[in-house]
């Protein structure tokens, strides 16, 4: 059973379905608390899919294209103010004289460290006369003197602000740890996707369980504590409410530990389908509006946080004495104390996410990291550019976070600021996150806004695009390169040591059984640990390598669909994913899946 590569297939769908309801059920397991994708829409396929991009009025016609300049990356924004000169060019008419055009547009440039280049063309050029744009002249310049040094080609109006890789960065470019659910019956076994009625549902990403509502009809019934309609004060959550799922006689689901969420916990199951409730109905029916969590605020106990779905995933704090809905959770782990990792680089890793952080704002430093300069705000699309224009500690897919992404780093139990500080240099106080507030209302006036996070104390809330708010730039994530291919193992920040078993595990089984070739990425350099393997959704690999903070694994199908999942990391001592070293011996091996099939099967 064992290959070339280091690796055993496991052979039958047996095996993978044995392993994988191993990962479902054995209590010990521990997932990393990856962030879902802010992406909405949903497909037959079971899981979200793109929706489009926007822009600062509102919808664009599809995402855009990433800009492909190598010695630099140009822009073009429409202006929004009409029949007014707001700077003066230039252009040639004859060998002798100059005429003053106005322009209508203009051009950004950044540099690879984020900061905004001056030395690119700053305005495009339209001849204007009274309030008629002429077509353009074919050349332009950029000073009253005609310098043939400093011309710029004048482009048509129709180009004028269209251009492929305007607004580029948004979170629908990237397609980041794609929501998936399952539903589950009142005694926790799996139902089908396809099923009317279930009871739970389990987020196969955080590894939560939910207890989902029965949906209402407008009147309350305290008797049930899963009816929609009930809403209760943050103070009666626990006795009139959670006693009666964790009842110790008949406790739902055979489960005694269901809990109010925090707040980090529920935000992540808001969805940006552009539909109010924001929240997937097709798993979690009935939810309305405002839902408490267990997090108290840190600056006046007297209140507490809360997730309004109705009005697209706001976070906020209210009295404790207002009656707001709840839904119960239960599973998942606390972040680490020490989850963050400073790399010494001028990046800070999440161990508990899996994503790596620039430990100051934008704009970077160019050469010392730890020369961090004034930061820089910027509005959205300043935001968005900026990020996509960093280089920095030798990677250069660094993008501007979602709003999951960029909300994990609060911490609700501080205040001022609410994250900490003791690693990120100077927290600001509002962020921009990458995702757009839309509806499919075509009245609504917020569509011109994207969500900020206010790191003073935790809020999240809406701001116009044109609007400006500090920058802070992310990398990393399950990127779902093409084809809607899921990663189950290895997860996001596990930690592997070189000699133990990894189970590789995905989805994507096409029904031939076309060859699939598995790439281990080390910082940048790729190394092929399996090449024609069945596309059976499982592999285990015998874990080889250099020692990596930087590990990812990438799975190639036949027909060119591809996933990439990482960061985890890779050592000499290090410890194996909790969740697969079931009988706690600090390796994965055999006796892991003998163990487990004990558990499962009392024999």
């Amino acid at each position: 059973m064992f290959n070339v590569y280091g690796g055993m297939k496991v052979k039958n769908k047996g095996m993978f379905a044995i392993c994988f309801v191993m990962v479902m059920l054995v209590p010990t397991f521990v997932w990393a608390t990856a962030i879902p994708d802010t992406a909405g829409g949903l497909d037959t396929g079971n899981k979200d899919i793109s929706v489009d991009c926007y822009g600062n009025e509102g919808e664009l016609g599809g995402c855009p294209e990433v800009c492909g300049d190598a010695a630099g990356c140009i822009r073009t924004f429409v202006s929004t103010i009409d029949g007014k000169d707001i700077n003066k060019f230039y252009y040639k008419e004859d060998a002798d004289t100059c005429t003053e055009i106005s322009y209508y547009g203009f051009k950004r440039g950044f540099k690879a460290d984020g900061t905004e280049d001056t030395s690119y063309p700053t305005f495009e050029c339209r001849k204007k006369t009274g309030d008629v744009v002429s077509s353009p002249p074919s050349q332009c310049f950029t000073d009253n003197k005609c310098s043939d040094t400093k011309k710029l080609d004048c482009p048509t109006t129709a180009d004028m602000g269209t251009g492929p890789d305007d607004f580029y960065g948004q979170d629908n470019n990237y397609k980041i740890n794609a929501p998936s659910y399952i539903k589950l019956d009142s005694q926790g076994k799996e139902v089908a996707s396809t099923s009317t009625s279930w009871a739970m549902a389990k987020d196969n990403i955080t590894g939560l369980f939910w207890a989902v509502k029965e949906p209402g009809n407008g009147s309350p019934n305290y008797t049930n504590p899963h009816d929609a309609d009930n809403t209760y004060t943050w103070g009666k959550v626990n006795d009139d409410f959670l006693a009666k799922l964790n009842d110790e006689t008949y406790p739902f689901g055979n489960f005694k530990d269901w809990r109010l969420p925090t707040v980090q916990e529920l935000h992540l199951i808001v969805n940006y389908a552009g539909t109010s409730p924001f929240i997937r109905d097709d798993y979690f029916p009935g939810m309305l509006a405002k839902y408490w969590t267990a997090g108290l605020y840190k600056t006046d106990e007297t209140r507490a946080w809360y997730v309004d779905f109705e009005e697209g995933g706001k976070v906020n704090y209210a009295s404790k004495t207002g009656k707001y809905y709840v839904i119960a959770v239960r599973g998942g782990s606390s972040p680490a104390t020490d989850r963050f990792v400073d790399n010494e680089d001028g990046t800070i890793t999440d161990t508990d996410t899996g994503l790596m952080w620039l430990k100051g704002d934008i704009p970077v430093p160019s050469d010392d990291p730890t020369n961090w300069g004034t930061a820089n705000p910027l509005n959205w699309e300043g935001a968005l550019l900026a990020c996509e224009a960093v280089v920095f500690a030798e990677y250069d897919d660094w993008r501007l976070p979602n709003k999951k992404e960029l909300f994990s780093l609060i911490d609700a139990s501080k205040n001022a600021p609410a994250m900490d500080n003791t690693i990120f240099l100077n927290p600001s106080a509002e962020y921009w996150s990458s995702t757009s507030y839309y509806t499919d209302d075509d009245n609504d006036t917020n569509d011109g806004n994207a969500w900020y996070v206010e790191t003073a104390d935790g809020k999240v809330d809406l701001k116009l695009k044109t609007e400006t708010c500090y920058v802070r730039a992310v990398r990393g994530g399950k990127n779902e390169l093409d084809g809607g291919i899921i990663t189950v193992s290895p997860t996001l920040a596990s930690s592997w040591s070189i000699g133990s078993m990894m189970p590789i595990l995905w989805s994507g089984d096409d029904g031939a059984k076309t060859n699939v070739k598995i790439i281990l990425i080390q910082d940048g350099d790729e190394e092929v640990i399996a090449e024609g393997t069945p596309n059976d959704g499982s592999f285990m690999w015998t874990v080889a390598g250099d020692e990596s903070k930087q590990s990812s694994i990438k799975i190639v199908l036949e027909s060119g669909d591809a996933t990439i999942q990482g960061p985890f990391s890779v050592g000499a001592g290090g410890t194996t994913d909790p969740k697969w070293d079931v009988n706690s011996n600090g390796d994965v091996d055999l006796a892991d899946i003998i163990y487990g099939l004990q558990m499962l099967t009392g024999k």
